[in-house]
């Protein structure tokens, strides 16, 4: 049986944070040595000519991930001019868009707030929404973020969210 990697995730997803192995053809990799094998493809892909992997990501996933990359250290987006529309292609030359629709999702603060109690206040529904995005995201993050006090930064929101 044949997965691609997003279905790979998807059933990995369970085990955030827990000891797992990924077995496939008789190859066991533990996370560690998967994320190594990705991080190796992507190496190759770099130096050879149209190849590069892509991995499927809700927009305000991969929207999230390049914001959380360039403007973590950040306080406040006011801090700095970002511009949504080049957030959006540099996301789009790492991830595929499973939706595309951008009538949401269109400022930092509201795909990525930097106080999410503050930002979301009593609608704890968008919250959850919110918390499930950075969950997916978390499930295995070196292979969204390359960044890895980035990530560090995440796992750390993450878990104020989730308490």
């Amino acid at each position: 049986m044949n997965y691609n990697l997003q279905e790979i995730l998807n059933i990995l997803k369970p085990y955030y944070r827990k000891d797992y192995k990924i077995i496939r053809h008789n190859q066991v990799f533990d996370p560690d040595s998967f994320y190594i094998f990705f991080k190796d493809m992507m190496d190759v892909a770099d130096k050879l000519k149209d190849f590069r992997i892509v991995v499927s990501l809700w927009r305000r996933n991969g929207l999230l991930v390049i914001l959380q990359e360039k403007y973590y250290k950040l306080t406040s987006y006011s801090q700095a001019d970002i511009d949504i529309e080049k957030i959006e292609i540099l996301a789009k030359e790492r991830f595929k868009f499973t939706n595309r629709d951008k009538s949401k999702f269109n400022h930092p603060e509201v795909i990525h707030p930097k106080n999410p109690f503050q930002y979301y206040g009593n609608d704890m529904h968008s919250l959850n929404h919110y918390r499930a995005a950075l969950e997916h995201l978390l499930a295995f993050p070196k292979i969204y973020i390359y960044d890895d006090e980035a990530i560090s930064h995440l796992v750390k929101l993450y878990d104020r969210i989730k308490s």
